[in-house]
């Protein structure tokens, strides 16, 4: 466990939530854009047999539990990614990739994946930074906005994205999701995607960068 109390904590937390309690990674989640389902967004997917969670709702699930635990665990955003960290003040920091396994990837392997982030991205405060509770809470308000955008209710979408860059008014990708939505709103679908293109069916996860080999990363030794 790498001589580490955080890593060997963690490991048997998401362990146990995955193997014990059912909790689990949707892997069509990885190529769809889709939120029209609340499964996708919200820790209730993540238990179901039927779904299952993706990077919106795994980490917040681990951070919530960690937390009643004692744990100083708190929620981080890259550019397309969401995921958890052990932080404790004047202590260990690891960094915790949980969607699917256990594995514990260094901060510039999120600078450069799923997307890479620009001197700007790191600067606005918005990324790689354990988020306030003002900043969780429009995180979730964000992840809603998705959800009922993708329903057609693109008013109350813009509700809740205006809600999370209230909270978040740093989060530059809070601001264009409210943008596009008030755009929507006000000129429809069809607006929004002659000035932006078409809003894709699938994405195609990047590949892990190089330098960042499984070896490098590997998934949490099973059992004491």
């Amino acid at each position: 466990y790498r001589r580490s109390e955080a890593y060997l904590r963690v490991s048997f937390l998401l362990q146990t939530l995955q193997e014990d309690c059912g909790v689990r990674y949707d892997p069509a989640g990885i190529y769809s854009p889709d939120f029209s389902d609340s499964r996708s967004a919200f820790i209730h997917g993540t238990f179901d047999p039927a779904r299952g969670g993706t990077c919106a709702s795994l980490p917040v699930l681990y951070v919530a539990v960690g937390r009643r635990l004692g744990y100083p665990m708190h929620v981080v955003r890259t550019r397309g990614h969401v995921f958890c960290r052990w932080d404790a003040p004047g202590g260990e920091r690891l960094n915790i990739e949980g969607t699917n396994g256990f594995t514990a990837y260094p901060d510039d392997f999120y600078r450069r994946w799923p997307w890479a982030l620009s001197p700007e991205d790191e600067q606005s405060g918005e990324y790689l930074v354990a988020l306030t509770p003002a900043q969780e809470v429009a995180l979730f308000m964000a992840a809603r906005g998705h959800t009922l955008f993708d329903v057609g209710q693109y008013r109350a979408a813009a509700y809740a994205y205006g809600e999370a860059l209230r909270l978040a008014p740093e989060f530059i990708s809070f601001k264009l999701f409210y943008d596009a939505a008030q755009l929507v709103a006000k000129k429809g679908l069809a607006e929004y995607e002659r000035l932006h293109g078409v809003i894709p069916k699938r994405l195609e996860p990047p590949p892990i960068p190089e330098g960042f080999l499984p070896s490098e990363a590997r998934s949490a030794p099973k059992g004491p």
